[in-house]
């Protein structure tokens, strides 16, 4: 159930891929009415997405978000120089942003997924395998922005190239196994470290609540991936996925969720207005 305001700062965390933008244009025309609602009254919209720091940045640029955003499934926080108006424990300053950073660097992530592939026999292909123009035809995007998808830090999306559940599932054992984690997104396997977006969530959430005092989080996404961000929010909302259904993954998961009816951005549009609204916003 949304939440009435009882007086606290509302807060967005938001999936990017098939939430805020489109699963095949990767527009968001469709949510420009919700989104001007949350500009306008000041609510910090938060991104948190498998997506890396450049493209990231990117988004914030044509969309005019200023507030701080967590890259490659929970890598690292970027937290805009003089956001917060105090010091930031264990944050590394770099290209004016204060970094928390909790994933594992990216070399070591290609190699374990390479060395955990050989030995399940599954075969596999990583972003650092593809050529820009691999990235650009397998993620459907226009090439400067698939070069900005190869920008890696944290996080190592890839592909396995069988369909046998067996060695599948191998894989995913032996990833585990090594202490690293496996996620299934949208349209890839992800290798990372121990971190989620479920931890980068919880550790943001303290800042703001430093900063702004009890803080009511509204939390949006679309896949499995989300799970681990919608389990560390207030009010967990998913849209839609681009087939027209609910991932069934959160569903079972997160049983009283809250349910768009619309796809992606109309769905993102849809319960953002729906809860501003209820807040009187």
């Amino acid at each position: 159930m949304l939440l009435k305001n009882n007086n606290r700062q509302f807060v967005i965390f938001s999936d990017i891929d098939g939430t805020f933008l489109d699963h095949f244009s990767y527009s968001f025309e469709a949510l420009l009415p919700a989104l001007r609602v949350v500009k306008d009254n000041k609510i910090p919209l938060v991104f948190c997405s498998s997506k890396t720091r450049k493209e990231i940045e990117a988004l914030r640029r044509e969309t005019g978000i200023q507030d701080p955003f967590i890259v490659e499934n929970g890598g690292a926080i970027f937290l805009p120089d003089d956001y917060f108006d105090f010091d930031v424990e264990n944050a590394v300053h770099k290209d004016s942003y204060s970094i928390i950073e909790l994933g594992v660097s990216y070399d070591k992530l290609v190699d374990v997924l390479h060395r955990c592939s050989d030995a399940a026999g599954a075969p596999v292909m990583g972003f650092s395998d593809m050529t820009v123009e691999q990235v650009a035809e397998e993620c459907g995007l226009p090439l400067p922005q698939a070069e900005l998808a190869r920008q890696r830090e944290y996080d190592e999306p890839f592909k396995i190239l069988t369909e046998e559940p067996a060695v599948i599932s191998r894989l995913e054992s032996l990833i585990v196994q090594n202490g690293f984690r496996c996620l299934r997104g949208g349209r890839f396997f992800h290798i990372t470290g121990s971190n989620d977006k479920g931890l980068a969530v919880s550790k943001m959430t303290e800042l703001l609540e430093k900063a702004y005092g009890p803080i009511i989080s509204i939390g949006i996404g679309d896949s499995r991936n989300d799970l681990e961000m919608l389990l560390n929010v207030r009010v967990p909302i998913i849209v839609k996925r681009f087939h027209g259904e609910h991932d069934q993954d959160i569903l079972a998961r997160i049983p009283n969720i809250n349910l768009a009816d619309h796809i992606g951005p109309a769905g993102w549009n849809e319960m953002v207005l729906k809860a501003l609204a209820q807040i009187h916003c």
